[in-house]
């Protein structure tokens, strides 16, 4: 990429990629259900319709094995995304960012080459740039530290553009299915991840849980900006931006007029659109207030940020990373601790 490039690309396509591309063509991105899966058939056969959301494929089994607390083998990428190394049917299958915004796993196409993992369906998305077509597949287990997930379904990708522009080798992506049976408590600053026993971990004396609501297999949680009524926004890993507020959300409040903005990218499946960059004076997310936030105000009519109504937005990376967090999504609740 020439040189000119490559600030955006290190950072917004990045977010762009990240959020759309994997949080948007992994199911759930659609909150009108739109991705779909189309299960596989003989050649001789006729090929049935699309019929039940994919978000309906759900793991045969999930549970954690060995030691615990156990903590992860973490890269962290300088972008602030955090990697692990996941096994898939017994195989080393490579760095997997660890995304909430993902509410399925995903492989790189040479992964799933060199795992000969067989074709489940095609799958139809929606992501926030607009639509693309990829393919199901099925795994026989993911093996992350203590967790194991059986008889499961992953999203293959073109993950080469986002291993590009984060400088880093990525085959893949760690999604809902995998935070199924743990509780993880997760510092971003410092690249670490630790799996828990849900059954025995208690938050830090004086911290509370906070209720997360899941739509698609992904967490939301609720906030406001500025003094604007309170929404949802998207918990999302996958994204190193700390805010992207939604065009309906922009219009909605008139979060531009008076701002001052640049130009930038965003988007992602199904096309890059212009947006605005700058911050907002306060974002309070599950009670905990952060001023001067920055943000990318989105402005495409298309896809998820150009329709999505029912959530504000989404938080990233940028911003989660002032706490130690701790995901427990069989309860449906997350910590946000503040660093010491």
């Amino acid at each position: 990429m020439v040189r000119s490039l490559q600030q955006w690309d290190r950072r917004n396509l990045v977010r762009a990629m990240v959020i759309a591309a994997i949080a948007g063509v992994i199911v759930g991105a659609v909150a009108t259900a739109v991705v779909t899966a189309q299960t596989s058939a003989p050649a001789t056969a006729p090929a049935p319709a699309p019929t039940a959301p994919v978000e309906s494929a759900e793991p045969g089994k999930v549970g954690l094995v060995g030691a615990r607390p156990a903590e992860l083998k973490v890269k962290r990428a300088k972008t602030g995304h955090l990697l692990v190394s996941p096994m898939i049917d017994g195989q080393e299958a490579g760095w997997f960012i660890f995304d909430t915004g993902a509410g399925m796993s995903c492989v790189d196409k040479t992964v799933a080459a060199r795992l000969a993992l067989p074709v489940a369906g095609e799958a139809s998305a929606l992501g926030e740039g607009g639509t693309q077509q990829t393919r199901l597949l099925k795994v026989k287990s993911i093996e992350l530290g203590p967790v194991r997930v059986e008889d499961s379904t992953v999203v293959e990708l073109n993950l080469k553009p986002i291993a590009l522009a984060m400088g880093e080798q990525v085959d893949g992506v760690i999604g809902y299915e995998c935070f199924l049976p743990g509780v993880f408590e997760v510092d971003l600053a410092a690249g670490r991840i630790t799996v828990h026993d849900p059954a025995r971990y208690a938050l830090p004396d004086g911290q509370k849980w906070e209720k997360l609501s899941f739509k698609g297999r992904r967490p939301r949680l609720p906030g406001r900006i500025e003094g604007h009524e309170e929404g949802l926004f998207l918990f999302d890993l996958g994204a190193n931006t700390s805010l992207t507020v939604y065009t309906p959300t922009v219009e909605r409040f008139n979060l531009l007029d008076g701002r001052e903005t640049t130009a930038t990218k965003s988007g992602g499946v199904g096309g890059i659109h212009a947006a605005r960059k700058g911050s907002v004076g306060s974002l309070t997310l599950a009670g905990q207030r952060v001023d001067n936030v920055p943000a990318v105000f989105a402005q495409s009519k298309d896809g998820i940020a150009g329709t999505e109504r029912e959530r504000l937005g989404s938080v990233g990376v940028g911003l989660l990373k002032r706490f130690v967090l701790v995901l427990n999504y069989r309860d449906q609740t997350v910590g946000l601790l503040p660093r010491d």
